[in-house]
């Protein structure tokens, strides 16, 4: 690889080599599979979500969903917590739950983050934790727990089921404990929220023939559980025995999304709405119903159905189309396995929609479940049913497969119009089984549970290519299930998970039992049929059978083994033993898992105080010739060990060490980091991090008045083939906010393609502190975001009110003082800041960490970390103290730098940066009418594929020191590849309505060494614009997602890269609209994106957007063709917008000319273009547009006066009929 040039520290200041940066341009999101959004995933904008936890701790997630700030809770000052990945998912534990967790008393998945995310438990959605308590087994209910109220009982599981308010979770976690310590209690589980499986068939299920031949499913009891349902649906009538609210929704029973009718009426509808052509599975079947929530059921709402159905009705069948993609023991799971074996109820779940990108769901993994994959009408397993083997212990799942896409069934609240709907998903394929295990068991009454299960499973019929790990024993054949005589007692199983090494391991066997219900006896050829993942045969002898050929006596049962040897070939196996007569068939589905050659990886971390680091360390393992990242557990003892695959891997230990108050990653006492860029695992291996012997990295500015405002850590490194750095092993970068010391060392191990970047950020700071008397000590301050400004030179005594409680406060003069607060960290500390201010304090010095909740302060806030006020505190108890404070407006200049070890990773070392070797930037933020500050932060990168993780921003961060708009700033920066990042809000007291907006340019820009540079950002007029060529419409069979950028600027420079912008919600509104031929296909109640479900084949379609913030309003469509297509595929669209030269305040001369520029792009053959502009959007005049090379150009007519504002409309038409237009209104003002 080729480097352009050298950062500029001397090659002895470090051990490796300083390399120049490149950088990749970002993905474009043309790529992204196309999907709705996931509950609770962002749509822009920079607004924070948090979790509180059961603990009364809170959590700050980033839009990734990963856990990056986390504060203890009131009355758990200093607190310690773990952060860590277990199957893809963030675990974010305090250490007091630990010993909870160990002895069974606490559910581990209320330190889920990933799943209480997913289940929709954020705060700004949910005010409270919902829990499940469970008794002792000794009591007839579970214990009340201090500060919940009780929402429902359980009592044939021996549960209840509780709300816990987040505003006192504190004191509910306090019961636990107590509760815990009595051995009395029993488990708290979370009650988590599932969602619903979603994404001809009849007959292709053997169902008609097996009514033909007098198998229906007359008065059995089957159960459906789900979103609702349509009772006066026709289909219902005579069918429908009852239907339950179990969800206490306040739609009642009402199936408001069309999931529980369509879903019922697979299982047992009559057809009569459509003449009886769409009659269910389960013919003259008796249906109960029970509703378990609108959009996803609650984990007490599904219990309270589950027992209703299995108890109450005794239902030989329960569907239960939805699921979570969690791994972890759950109440759902634990009360199948206890209904089913007590009332012989078969639950049939849905695998889920995850297709080869997730195994199978919770609860589908439930041994005693029926786990159903999707199929397509023409014998295809569906792309998104989701894969085995099931997580963990590579168990088979899922078991069997039914028809999923493209299903006609029952639709909801359809009086007047069309009575059916096709939906697709494996929501769709698991209603197919129930109803087929309820027309088994009217022809078998007295079978199990089991026995259901393992008749359907072995008449199952396989689809051709298909692994064992995707569908199961095969398809189900109603048909084969009556008529057969011959069924085996094992529909499939798992032989066994054989760990590493296999030396002295021993074969393992298990029997499949066939039972002959017929008067004859049957004579059955065994064949087994064995592949491993890739389709190749196991070695010879690897898998055996006991015997080829058995007789299974009338009435009686037979049985042969299936051995398989661990010692031969390694792999992930799958397949099936098949038994055959003549027209008899049965089918086992086999899989085992021999593990490959694997070793353990254990690391433990010890901190620079020479403990261990279990709480303030964090490991990554990254897979240099596998795809396998984590994030390790550490235990106690500050160890913690992953199992991985033979090969090399980069090691990451990071320590973040606070002070006694808690975690402040904004201002540690230390951040150490210490890499192995490749570590050869072909053998156990023990490494230890000890932070203790890295070395600290030392910063040398040429300029004295500039402060260090920030370092980020990130180590890079290729994978496979590749030598050149792409990829980072960690979600986030390890970072310091300030001037925090910071430690880098090696683990050991160098490879060709490794960097270790260094970033370092200085300004002048906004404050200068220092203390002046009784002595001389500099003070390192920060000024809250959201506090006004404290501008030039005060001499403020000093007062300590400790916490601040009224008692701190009484007899107190505040009035002109910098007062000193250490409120406890638990509880937000607006109310005590904002008496301070009422008292007169010119400004407050809060300890952190502490906790405010966002919004204006109204006294000046500074902030420093606890470990920085050692000093002051000393001489605040021995006497009188006075500090100076400096204040400025803004920042002036600003030094980015980047430093990168390439190779090995470097030991401590001594950065230098001299001006005269930088690049300048002189960077003007324009603007915009709405805010008032910008925070531009630089993002170095490489190059390569990819640059350094994004770093997060506020709340998360302190954030890039302030900029107001209209300023010019001049910014150095080491010469290489940076992205830039322009967080728009308002710095100096007040939020902006509905928060702020970030524009990020798409691609990095090289800057060589020395020169000067000019850019103008955030600059008029803001349109929809598309720098990612295709602009994120894609297709992908018959579904079609959009994702485009609202009030984008225009580039900051000729030739400088395009903009993304992310728009705060909900303070932008508007909606997108899809047509096709005049008709409206859908709405989607977003302005920046869109997905919706579209016919197959070929068609031309018109995407319509309204989108308004700050007081601007943006209209804009597109005319596109699209046929169907398989894999995730861009759409072209064509793109035209604006270009204008707007001053240094977005705003024009009234009453002159204006040159503009109209660029089309992603045209075919001939284009065209028109502009037209206004005072008032109705009274338009078209403008004249001459084409030059690939844009127009014209000019603006001279309008208006003084106060009016501008606003633009334009078209543009390809040659081959692709067409867009764009109203801005209130471009622009003039002056």
């Amino acid at each position: 690889m080729r480097h352009p040039g050298k950062r500029t520290v001397p090659a002895a200041a470090l051990a490796a080599a300083l390399l120049a940066l490149g950088t990749p341009a970002l993905a474009d999101p043309a790529a992204t599979p196309p999907g709705p959004p996931q509950a609770g995933a962002s749509t822009g904008g920079t607004e924070p979500r948090r979790i509180t936890l059961v603990t009364g701790d809170l959590v700050h997630v980033n839009a990734q969903g990963a856990p990056v700030r986390f504060e203890a809770g009131p009355g758990r000052e200093g607190m310690s917590f773990r952060r860590w990945t277990e199957h893809g998912q963030w675990q974010l534990r305090p250490a007091d739950a630990d010993p909870l967790i160990s002895s069974g008393r606490v559910d581990p998945r209320l330190f889920n983050i990933s799943l209480l995310l997913e289940s929709g438990y954020e705060d700004a959605k949910r005010q409270d934790v919902p829990l499940l308590v469970a008794g002792d087994g000794a009591r007839s209910a579970p214990q009340a727990l201090t500060g919940t109220t009780r929402t429902r009982e359980l009592p044939a599981l021996g549960l209840a089921a509780v709300s816990a308010p987040k505003n006192s979770t504190g004191g509910t976690w306090n019961s636990i404990k107590d509760q815990a310590r009595g051995r009395a209690a029993g488990k708290v589980w979370l009650n988590a929220t599932l969602k619903y499986s979603l994404h001809q068939s009849v007959p292709l299920i053997g169902a008609p023939a097996a009514w033909q031949a007098g198998h229906t499913a007359k008065d059995v009891p089957v159960a459906v559980l789900d979103s609702g349902i349509d009772v006066d649906h026709p289909d219902f009538a005579g069918v429908l025995q009852q239907a339950k609210d179990f969800s206490n929704s306040p739609h009642g029973i009402k199936d408001t999304i069309g999931h529980g009718t369509h879903v019922s009426s697979i299982v047992a509808g009559n057809g009569a709405a459509g003449g009886g052509k769409q009659v269910g599975v389960a013919k003259d079947a008796k249906l109960f119903f029970g509703k378990v929530g609108d959009q996803g059921p609650t984990e007490d709402a599904a219990l309270a159905g589950m027992t209703w159905a299995a108890v109450e009705h005794k239902a030989k069948a329960v569907n239960m189309s939805f699921g979570l993609a969690q791994h972890q023991p759950d109440p759902v799971s634990e009360a199948i396995e206890r209904l089913s074996a007590a009332h012989g109820t078969l639950f049939v779940i849905a695998a889920g929609n995850s297709g080869e990108h997730a195994p199978v769901g919770h609860p589908a993994t439930t041994d005693a479940a029926l786990a159903v994959a999707s199929s397509t009408k023409d014998g295809q397993l569906s792309d998104f049913s989701s894969r085995g083997p099931r997580a963990g212990d590579y168990g088979l799942k899922p078991e069997i497969t039914a028809p999923g896409s493209d299903i006609v069934a029952a639709k909801a609240d359809s009086a007047g119009g069309e009575r059916y709907v096709a939906m697709s998903g494996t929501s769709m394929a698991a209603p197919h089984l129930t109803g087929a295990a309820a027309v088994l068991a009217g022809a078998h009454p007295d079978w199990s549970a089991a026995r259901l299960k393992a008749a359907l499973m072995s008449t199952a019929k396989p689809l051709a290519g298909v692994s064992v790990h995707g569908q199961g024993a095969g398809v189900v054949d109603l048909d084969r299930a009556t008529k057969q005589k011959v069924t085996a007692e094992q529909g499939g199983f798992s032989l066994g998970y054989f760990r590493w090494p296999h030396q002295g391991q021993q074969p393992a066997s298990k029997d499949v039992v066939y039972r002959n219900d017929g008067d004859t006896p049957v004579t059955l050829d065994l064949a087994l049929s064995i592949s491993d993942k890739q389709g190749g045969a196991p070695d010879p002898d690897q898998f055996k059978l006991s015997g080829q050929r058995i007789t299974v006596p009338a009435k009686g049962s037979e049985k042969v083994g299936i051995t398989v040897d661990p010692g031969k070939r390694v792999g992930l196996y799958g397949g099936w033993l098949t038994a055959k007569s003549g027209d008899v068939e049965v089918r086992t589905a086999v899989s085992s898992y021999v593990e490959e050659e694997r070793y353990d990886l254990t690391v433990k971390v010890t901190g620079r105080d020479g403990k261990p680091a279990a709480t303030t360390g964090e490991v990554t393992v990254s897979g240099l010739d596998n795809d396998l990242r984590q994030t390790l557990e550490l235990s106690a003892d500050g160890t913690g060990t992953v199992r991985a695959a033979k090969g090399d891997y980069l090691v990451t230990s990071t320590v973040k060490e606070h002070g006694p108050r808690g975690r402040y990653d904004a201002d540690p006492v230390s951040l150490t980091q210490q890499v192995a860029p490749r570590l050869r695992l072909d053998k156990n291996i023990s490494l230890h991090a000890d932070a203790r012997t890295a070395k600290r990295v030392e910063v040398e500015l040429d300029d004295p008045s500039l402060r260090i405002a920030g370092i980020e850590l990130s180590p890079l490194h290729g994978k496979g083939s590749a030598k050149d750095p792409c990829c980072t092993p960690t979600d986030f970068p390890a970072y310091t906010d300030t001037d925090a010391p910071v430690y880098l060392g090696s683990l050991g191990g160098s490879v060709e393609h490794f960097r270790h970047l260094t970033h370092v950020t200085a300004v002048r700071p906004e404050i200068s502190a220092e203390i002046v008397a009784p002595q001389r000590h500099p003070l390192g301050l920060w000024r809250n975001r959201a506090s006004p400004q404290l501008l030039g030179e005060h001499l403020l005594p000093v007062l300590d009110v400790k916490a601040g409680t009224p008692a701190d406060l009484a007899g107190k003069d505040l009035k002109d003082k910098l007062v000193l607060l250490t409120p406890p960290t638990g509880e937000p500390a607006n109310d005590k800041v904002a008496a301070i201010g009422a008292a007169g304090a010119k400004a407050v010095l809060l300890t952190e960490p502490s906790r405010l909740r966002r919004g204006k302060q109204p006294v000046v806030v500074l902030s420093a970390a606890e470990h920085r006020l050692g000093t002051l505190r000393e001489l605040l108890g021995k006497g009188p103290v006075s500090m100076r404070l400096n204040g400025i407006s803004t920042s002036p200049i600003s030094y980015d730098l980047a430093f990168t070890s390439s190779g090995k990773m470097a030991e401590g070392g001594r950065l230098r940066a001299h001006r005269h070797e930088l690049t300048r930037i002189e960077s003007s933020y324009r603007e915009d009418g709405h805010h008032t500050t910008v925070r531009p932060a630089w993002r170095p990168g490489l190059d390569g594929r990819t640059a350094v993780a994004m770093p997060e921003s506020y709340p998360f961060r302190l954030g890039a020191p302030p900029v107001p708009l209209g300023a010019t700033r001049t910014e150095y920066v080491t010469p290489g590849w940076w992205h830039k990042d322009s967080e728009l809000g308002d710095g100096f007291g007040a939020e902006p309505s509905g928060g702020d907006t970030q524009q990020i340019e798409v691609a990095a820009t090289r800057f060589g060494r020395y020169g000067t540079h000019r850019r103008e950002y955030n600059a008029g007029p803001l349109a929809v614009r598309s720098p990612h060529g295709r602009g994120g419409l894609v297709r992908r069979g018959d579904e079609i997602s959009l994702q485009h950028n609202l009030f984008v600027p225009q580039p900051a420079a000729p030739g400088a890269p395009g903009q993304h912008g992310r728009v705060a919600y909900p303070a932008t509104t508007g909606e997108t609209t899809l047509s096709a031929g005049g008709k409206v296909i859908g709405t989607y109640g977003s302005p920046a994106s869109g997905y919706w479900q579209i016919p197959t084949g070929p068609a031309t379609y018109e995407i319509s957007t309204k989108g308004t913030y700050g007081g601007r309003t943006v209209q804009a469509g597109w005319t596109f063709r699209s046929d169907t297509t398989a894999q995730p595929t861009p759409v072209r669209l064509l793109h035209v917008t604006p270009q204008l030269a707007l001053d240094t305040e977005n705003t024009a001369q009234a009453g002159k000319t204006l040159p503009v520029t109209v660029s089309v792009r992603d045209g075919e053959g001939a284009v065209q273009a028109t502009l037209a502009v206004s005072l008032d959007g109705t009274n338009w005049q078209n403008v004249v547009l001459r084409k030059a090379g690939t844009d127009f150009t014209g000019t603006l007519p001279a309008l208006g006066k003084a106060g009016d504002v501008v606003w633009l409309r334009l078209t543009a038409e390809d040659g081959s009929g692709a067409k867009a237009n764009q109203t801005l209104h209130r471009a622009y003002t003039l002056r």
